[in-house]
């Protein structure tokens, strides 16, 4: 038997790409991420709002940028993913999945260098890139190993988003537990950064779904996106249990 013959690829035009709920999805939970840096975040120890523009602006006019890099970078995050999108619009590639892992395995290895760098830095950030490694380090194991497994499976776009998801669950604890400065009192700013991030791993949920036929192939079928209870619950445990875990290794 002959195999089925492949229908020709289709490349969307760029205003479908730019209008496609892939796009809105992204570019929205991404730019809103971005946005949260202007608001004030946190109120620290000594009764100082924490507003993340003003360290960064601070340190740009200092000429350095390490603790933008290092602290603030779930707002980095969300500009790299915001600028990603916007190439995938504008170029729509053929082999979308293999670009697509990029954009997280890439940030992946940024984090590595930024946990070397203060794991070799002075006691005190040496002493909290173990803490943070007693959380980072069992996650990521177990998230890489479904990463590969789904990858050998040919599922390189559900790899992408399993990715891109421990991603945004790591800047979700980053904004309100691996932080620059403690904090005394969460402000409104904090809590809309947390909710932006858990856009962007929620707006990655739908890769799989639209992401070939809305910025590749419009050939390509795209299936019905939606959360299941199952999908929920599981999310729930697994941020319960990792909050608790957290706590745990705090009080040691």
């Amino acid at each position: 038997m002959s195999p089925t013959p492949q229908p020709d690829r289709e490349q969307p035009s760029l205003k479908a790409a730019l209008v496609s709920p892939s796009a809105i999805s992204n570019l929205v939970a991404a730019i809103a991420l971005l946005g949260c840096v202007l608001l004030p975040h946190s109120i620290g120890c000594n009764d100082t709002v924490v507003r993340p523009v003003n360290v960064i602006g601070k340190e740009i006019a200092e000429g350095t940028a390490l603790v933008t890099l290092t602290f603030f970078w779930p707002y980095v995050f969300g500009l790299c993913t915001f600028l990603f999108f916007i190439a995938l619009v504008i170029i729509r590639p053929q082999r979308i999945e293999r670009v697509l892992v990029s954009l997280p395995v890439g940030f992946l290895l940024y984090l590595s260098a930024i946990w070397c760098l203060l794991l070799f830095s002075s006691s005190g950030e040496s002493r909290a890139a173990m803490v943070i490694a007693t959380f980072v380090v069992p996650s990521a194991t177990l998230v890489a190993i479904r990463v590969t497994w789904l990858w050998i499976d040919d599922q390189k776009i559900a790899a992408a988003t399993w990715a891109q998801s421990y991603l945004c669950i790591l800047a979700i604890f980053s904004l309100r537990w691996f932080w620059m400065l403690p904090i005394k009192q969460m402000l409104y700013g904090g809590v809309l950064s947390m909710i932006a991030a858990a856009a962007v791993m929620i707006a990655s949920w739908t890769w799989p779904c639209w992401i070939e036929h809305d910025l590749s192939d419009r050939n390509h079928p795209s299936q019905r996106f939606q959360i299941t209870l199952k999908q929920i619950i599981l999310g729930v445990l697994v941020i319960a249990i990792a909050m608790t875990y957290w706590q745990f290794m705090q009080r040691q």
